[in-house]
Formats: structure tokens, sequence, C-alpha cells
């Protein structure tokens, strides 16, 4: 079959020969490095295929999906089915977007937060305002830290925006971001780099307050190199789960994954050999 690229103002996002490799390893190890993941929400992932990872669980009761850009969730929709396709997992719908566990929303995510948890010390008129429930877990799918739009800048390099993420966890909660392509050993300083923006949340996300950092690399994403990612925990307890032995992770997603109607595995990429 070809492969088939998605590209947002000429920069890749995705290819389907990549698809589950890429949103796997963003998806489920932060997944399994919480003990029981019952509300997740997506920053970006228009293309449907984060969201169909984290609906593979069980322990799953609600998912949100933020994603800005309606019209490339419509177009995913209708010419990207495989990437939103959640029609063999049990208990699920066709299409991934239309599953009653999952509120998909057209809106800016940076204002989402911000506007929910972010205290700025000023009293806030509560009449009329939803009530958003802090998560286990955020997934940050957005913008390569180092793409050349303001956008990335918003995303990567604003303190009320992560400030806002780390309130928005409950206290044992998991944020996983992609960082993009790996660094090499002789790399310069990123911060010299058009990798600032990475070098700038790697800091950042020490510095508010997580317990536990994780980075890690996936090597076929389809980039054309391997893929950083970065795993924060609020609670040092996820240490326990992030080191498991390949056995343990192996049970854990016997015990969480919910089944598929064609009898497959329902992961292509992941397991618990690629946590080690």
């Amino acid at each position: 079959r070809p492969n088939r690229k998605v590209f947002l103002d000429g920069i890749l996002q995705s290819s389907s020969y990549g698809d589950e490799a890429y949103h796997e390893a963003l998806v489920h190890p932060a997944m399994f490095a919480h003990a029981n993941p019952e509300r997740v929400v997506i920053v970006g992932g228009g293309e449907g295929a984060t969201l169909r990872e984290v609906l593979k669980h069980s322990t799953l009761e609600h998912v949100k999906m933020i994603e800005i850009d309606d019209v490339m969730v419509a177009v995913s929709d209708e010419h990207l089915p495989a990437w939103n396709d959640c029609s063999d997992i049990v208990g699920s719908t066709k299409s991934c977007f239309e599953d009653l566990r999952a509120d998909v929303r057209a809106e800016d995510a940076l204002a989402f937060f911000i506007d929910n948890f972010y205290d700025d010390g000023d009293e806030k008129d509560s009449e009329d305002e939803e009530t958003v429930d802090p998560f286990d877990v955020i997934i940050m799918d957005a913008l390569d830290p180092s793409d050349n739009v303001a956008f990335a800048d918003a995303l990567y390099n604003n303190d009320e925006f992560l400030i806002s993420m780390y309130n928005g966890l409950e206290e044992d909660g998991v944020l996983v971001l992609q960082l993009g392509n790996s660094p090499s050993h002789n790399d310069p300083a990123e911060e010299n780099t058009v990798h600032r923006n990475r070098a700038l949340i790697t800091q950042a996300i020490e510095k508010v307050g997580f317990k536990s950092i994780h980075v890690y690399e996936e090597s076929h994403c389809g980039f054309g190199a391997s893929w950083s990612y970065l795993v924060a925990c609020k609670d040092e307890s996820c240490r326990r789960r992030w080191y498991a032995s390949a056995a343990q992770v192996e049970l854990a997603m016997h015990e969480r994954m919910l089944r598929t109607y064609s009898g497959k595995a329902q992961l292509k990429s992941f397991d618990g050999a690629t946590m080690q």
C-alpha cells in the first residue's frame, strides 16, 4: 500500500508507515506509567490516531481531545480513516471521534488550560463556567518544538501554559510530549540551535515541580530519524511502573487493553521489551 503522509504548513506530521510506531510510543509509556488512568486530555492529535490509542485502555472513562484545527479533524475523518479507526476495539465505534468516552473539541488548548487551571491570584467569576476536573494523563501531540512557527513558541516557551498543565494533573498525574528529532552526541548545545524550545521546555518541566522525568526514543516513526519523547510524573511513584520488567509490562497490557473483535493484538509496535 502507498505511504500516505500528512503535512501542515509544509511540515510532515504523520505517515501511514509510521503511524503505529509514533502514536503507540507517544501514548502507552505514559498510560502504563500511571496506575489507573481514567481521565486523559490530548493537546492536538487532529488525525485521531492518538485518540485511537488512548481508547484502547479499559481504565479510561473520559478523554478530551483539544485540537485548534477543526479542518484537520474533518479531513482526517473523511480521508484518513485508518488513523481514527476504532471499529476493531470491543465496545468502541467505527470512528474514534464518535466513541462515547471521547469529547472532541475544536478550541485553543492553551486557553483551555490557562482558563481552567492557571492561578494568577485573581478571583474568577464561576457563574456559567464549566468546572473541569484534573486529569490523570496529559498527552501533547502538537507541533514539534523546533518547528519554525509562532504557535510552537506559544506552546513550548510559555510558563503560564506549563504551570496550567501541571495544575491540571492529579497528584499522581503524568505528562507526555514529543520533542522532535533525537539529538546526536556531537550536536551543539540545543539552546543555541533550532532546538532551543526543546531545551527550554525540558528545563522548565523540572523547575515547575515534576518529580520524575524520563526521555526516550522511537526510531520507526517515518520521519527519517529517531524521534524523542519526554514523560514527566508529578509523583515519584510512577518510577516503579516506568522501570517495570518486560514481563510486568506485558501483564499490565493483558489486564488493561481492551480486546479486539478480530482477535488480533491491539498493539503493533509497543510491548514490554520496548519499555526497557
